[in-house]
């Protein structure tokens, strides 16, 4: 763990192996049949389904995903120990896990370069993304690590006229694309520039991600990214549930 806590602090990023495989088959299995596909043709979607019909397919898996009993626990599981290191025992979570398909050669699931700090998310996040199929090259996502992101957050009013695209082409030597087998997790600061290009491997990609963040560190100064509107309680501490529980009987009768 101190390796992977290393690794993090370093580059703002680390790779885990998944610490909870039977919760990562829960999902695997609800993935696989909302879309009606066995789980080892996954790689293979877009040999079986219309492109048009993407958007479609995605938002009804979306929805039988975050239908599952439970999912919130299952999710935290798959990285509890490192999660817990990062943000202590009062967490909050998204309140949906979003749903990634990125198929061959498919342009209408981009995501260009962007932190999502500048999004409207609080720093105090952290991502945990995991995937169902293997992920390598242009299929995956793309990093920037931490000490570059935040070069480019310095000069990033030098492209306000230029645009993201002009800062993505003077920092694409620096994007790592991610290497990683559904058995392992991805963890990211929301600070790192990231996004995704055009598939131009034979294979699809897809995968889940959430944030979480200490309920108790600072939130997001965008009012539709707080707890209570993004994010819901997950789990308290003892200590939270005491001090919660208490009633001051001099303020309470101000």
């Amino acid at each position: 763990m101190e390796n992977e806590l290393s690794q993090f602090k370093r580059q703002g990023y680390c790779i885990l192996e998944n610490q909870n495989i039977n919760a990562h088959n829960i999902f695997l299995k609800k993935l696989s049949k909302s879309i009606d596909i066995d789980i080892d043709e996954l790689p293979n979607l877009h040999k079986s389904i219309d492109y048009s019909n993407i958007n479609n397919l995605r938002l009804n898996a979306f929805s039988d995903i975050n239908s599952l009993d439970l999912k919130n626990d299952l999710y935290f599981s798959q990285a509890q120990l490192f999660l817990d290191k990062l943000l202590g025992p009062d967490i909050s979570i998204q309140n949906k896990l979003n749903l990634s398909i990125q198929l061959p050669n498919d342009d209408s699931s981009l995501l260009q370069l962007h932190t999502d700090t500048i999004s409207g998310q609080s720093a105090f996040e952290i991502v945990l993304w995991i995937p169902f199929t293997k992920c390598f090259g242009s299929n995956s996502m793309f990093i920037i690590p931490i000490q570059k992101s935040l070069e480019m957050m310095e000069k990033i009013d030098e492209y306000s006229d230029l645009g993201m695209k002009k800062l993505e082409e003077d920092y694409k030597e620096f994007m790592h694309f991610i290497e990683i087998s559904p058995n392992q997790v991805l963890v990211f600061s929301p600070t790192l520039f990231h996004g995704n290009i055009v598939n131009t491997t034979s294979q699809t990609r897809i995968s889940l991600n959430c944030r979480f963040k200490n309920i108790f560190a600072p939130e997001s100064p965008n009012p539709e990214r707080r707890l209570g509107t993004f994010y819901q309680v997950f789990k308290t501490s003892v200590l939270t549930e005491i001090a919660l529980s208490y009633k001051d009987p001099y303020i309470s009768s101000l």
